[in-house]
Parts: structure tokens; sequence; C-alpha cells
């Protein structure tokens, strides 16, 4: 017998951290008073939506299994945790990268046994932060509420900053590992990258996501003003040809800091 502890079946869970939250908040009202939660690191990722159950009579391994549909016909998450067992015999796992304001449903599966069927839903956060190994500050540029109140579709468009192992001489930086890029490919199903980075312009000639995702440099000559040049036109119809093909779903890569520093369950 598989026993389900938490989240609680109708729970609401919110995907962003304390810290991120209070950025947020602040930022509404003004400039921060704390240190920006989206700057690099491990900080800028979602907060962790944690199982737990328990079982009686049920031999391992068990799998946690959780899906956008009641009948499991998908189950989409690459980025849990594998199951654990704590000292008192709970077990848990986490997963991250849920998409805001959605119904989940989730189960704990073991051979033939299967527990009961929870689901829990995301609070309809601003902010869809998404938690790819060394690839800080990414995030869904989805998930926004319009002012007649529907929300923008996730899934579609996402920005990141710097992706590589070398990135530039003044930035620390691992670059992506083989878990953060099953977490582009698989999981977000990413296959394009536009570099907007006009420091990266002639540096890079492919996507250090590997050659499943197109790479497209879109430099413009200065802010604002170079965009609409003749070269920043030109570069402006590079970027939107990329974003008009549907099954190429595409990340931005955005600024280099300052130097401070659809696949199956497991």
């Amino acid at each position: 017998m598989i026993t389900l502890l938490s989240p609680a079946n109708g729970a609401e869970i919110s995907v962003l951290t304390e810290e991120q939250r209070r950025f947020i908040n602040e930022f509404r009202d003004g400039l921060p008073k704390g240190p920006v939660s989206f700057i690099s690191g491990e900080s800028s990722w979602p907060a962790a939506v944690l199982f737990r159950w328990t079982s009686e009579g049920v031999p391992v391994p068990q799998k946690l299994e959780v899906s956008e549909s009641k009948d499991f016909r998908e189950c989409r998450y690459v980025n849990l945790t594998r199951v654990s067992q704590s000292q008192d015999g709970e077990f848990f796992s986490a997963g991250r990268n849920f998409m805001t304001g959605k119904r989940y449903f989730w189960r704990v599966t073991s051979g033939e046994v299967v527990s009961e069927t929870r689901s829990f839903t995301t609070a309809p956060d601003p902010i869809r932060p998404i938690a790819a190994d060394f690839s800080p500050n990414f995030r869904d540029l989805g998930g926004k509420i319009t002012p007649d109140g529907r929300r923008i579709r996730q899934g579609l468009l996402y920005r990141g900053t710097y992706p590589e192992p070398d990135c530039f001489e003044d930035v620390d930086n691992q670059g992506l590992t083989d878990r953060g890029k099953d977490t582009f490919i698989k999981e977000l199903g990413i296959r394009s990258q536009i570099d907007l980075r006009h420091e990266a312009e002639g540096r890079y000639e492919k996507s250090p996501v590997g050659d499943a995702v197109r790479y497209v440099q879109v430099s413009f000559d200065a802010p604002f003003g170079g965009t609409f040049n003749d070269r920043g036109l030109g570069q402006m119809k590079k970027a939107f040809e990329v974003l008009s093909m549907r099954a190429r779903i595409p990340f931005i890569t955005t600024a280099t800091p300052e130097p401070t520093g659809r696949g199956s369950c497991l």
C-alpha cells in the first residue's frame, strides 16, 4: 500500500521562492531594498515542489509520476530528483519547472501497485523561473496576465544569460551540464538560440546546448537607436524569422553579467 502525504490534494503552490517574491513585490514599489534574486546560480531557480509518501509491503524502486492529465497520458517533467528514502522510512522527491497557474496530477507506482491520484495547482505567479544547471536567470517569457485577464501562453519563448562554459574572461562559469542540456532539449523542447549579446558577435558559431539547437546571432550596433538603422532592422528581421518557426521553440540569450561571480517520468 502506498500512502501519499504531501502536497495535500488540491493544494496551491507557488513556483517562486520567498526571496524572489520579495524582490518582485519591492520592484513594483520602486528599487528593491535587497540583492537581486535572479542574477546567478540557484538563487534564480524556482521553488521546488516536495512530494512525500509512505509505503507498506511495496517493493522498491518506486516511481513518482507527474502529469497535466488525470489519466497520465504524458509525464512531462524530467527535472525531478530521484526518489529517496528518509531515515524515518518516508519516501520523497522534488520537482521544479512547473508552469504557473496550472493544475497537475501526481501518483506513485511500483510495478502493478498504484497509489491514489492527487492534484495540486501552481499559483498564478507573474514570473516562471526555470532550473537548468549552470544557466542562470533563465525563465519563461509567458505566464503573465494580460489586462483583460487572460494568460500569455507558456512554453513558447524563453530568455536566459550566458550558457557557455568559457563565456567571457571576467565571468566564471562552468557552462551547461548534461542535465542542463536535457532540460533545454528534452523537457522544454528548445530548438533555437537567438543571441542578442553585442559582445558575443563573431565569438560563437553554434549553441552550447548542442547540435539539435540552431544558433542565430542577432547583434545591434547600440541599444534603441541602433535597432532602427538599416543594419538593426536586418538583424531584427533575422530574429523574427526564428520566432515565427513554430517547430523551433527559441530561447533568447541576453546580457552577460558583471563579474560577480517533453520527456518521460523519472
